[in-house]
């Protein structure tokens, strides 16, 4: 109920007198960059160290190489295609 009445009290300042919750905006936009400024890098970071590491670590440790990044006797990382893909006139009037 308490919440209701300070719900109803904010609604008619808005209306009545917006320029009265100015520094309260202001105030509440702060705190929610801050808020971004501290949780950002935290789950980011959870998210590398506890799903991206583990599984780069576990494709290392089976040799897996889905990149073919492994030092390579060859002259050029190209990969030929087979079949060599679409006629080059399939991309004329695309739209």
């Amino acid at each position: 109920m308490a919440a209701l009445v300070v719900a109803v009290l904010f609604a008619g300042v808005t209306l009545l007198a917006p320029q009265a919750l100015t520094r309260l905006n202001r105030l509440w936009y702060d705190l929610g960059m801050l808020l971004g400024k501290i949780t950002s890098p935290v789950v980011l970071g959870v998210i590398f160290f506890a799903l991206i590491t583990p599984v780069a670590l576990a494709l290392r440790l089976f040799g897996r190489d889905y990149l073919k990044m492994k030092k390579r006797s060859v002259e050029s990382y190209w990969v030929d295609r087979s079949p060599p893909g679409p006629p080059s006139d399939s991309f004329k009037n695309q739209y």
